[in-house]
């Protein structure tokens, strides 16, 4: 929307990163609760780095994209306001063409 595409790409990739993080330690914790139920062997407890990177990467991107709508508020503050631009009349009657009924 603004024209900024290598910020906006930067900040949906670390999203995406802090959200697979997450998702994939949620699947492990949900797999250990699950096996803990069924009275199977648990596997080690060995994914909480996943969620807490998870989080600090989207935690990241979204006080990044925080900044740059800010940095965005600041600079159309400063760009001033836009005037429109003058609107052409109307054409209703071209030559070549036929006319138009109402």
């Amino acid at each position: 929307m603004a024209r900024r595409f290598i910020v906006g790409t930067g900040q949906l990739l670390l999203a995406l990163a802090g959200f697979v993080l997450i998702m994939i330690w949620m699947f492990a914790l949900l797999h250990r609760v699950t096996m803990e139920q069924l009275g199977e062997p648990v596997p080690p407890k060995a994914s909480g780095w996943m969620g807490k990177w998870g989080l600090i990467c989207f935690g990241a991107s979204w006080l990044w994209s925080l900044a740059t709508s800010i940095s965005l508020l600041r600079q159309a503050k400063a760009d001033g306001p836009v005037e429109p631009k003058p609107i052409p009349p109307r054409m209703t009657d071209l030559p070549g063409q036929p006319p138009k009924l109402s």
